[in-house]
């Protein structure tokens, strides 16, 4: 039988949608870390590059994201259980669309592929976006 490509683009843009909701928990998350460094932590504003800020970022990143993969502490907070359960769903829907579409048996990795490349990356890099909100929050604030 001939794949279906509809269905194959389906799966494929679930795969999309759960980087992109992960992407935005991490951007919002960035910007409440940013309020709390600079209006707890830090009042006096210094540099997003001090070492004592980066350090300070560094360790928090890892918390925020077993938070976000938890949907449990103070992030549970920012976010409904919507996004959270939306997130995971768009993988659950991605598996039978990919399979229904007939296409390569290899490209029933895909979803799995984009759940770890997207976890591992913000696993590494999660501090670097806490980073960032950090200088945009000093940005608008000075």
């Amino acid at each position: 039988m001939a794949a279906q490509p509809t269905l194959l683009a389906a799966g494929l843009a679930a795969c999309f949608l759960h980087c992109l909701i992960r992407t935005l928990r991490w951007y919002r998350v960035s910007d409440v870390c940013a309020i709390g460094v600079y209006s707890v932590v830090f009042p006096e504003l210094p540099d997003p590059s001090d070492p004592s800020c980066v350090q300070m970022v560094h360790d928090v990143a890892r918390t925020y994201e077993r938070e976000l993969r938890w949907h449990t502490g103070s992030v549970a907070r920012l976010f409904p259980t919507l996004h959270f359960r939306l997130q995971w769903l768009t993988m659950l829907v991605a598996f039978p669309l990919i399979w229904f579409s007939r296409a390569s048996p290899w490209l029933m990795l895909t979803p799995v592929g984009t759940c770890a490349a997207s976890w591992a990356y913000f696993r590494a890099r999660g501090w670097r976006w806490l980073q960032a909100g950090c200088a945009r929050y000093r940005m608008r604030k000075v």
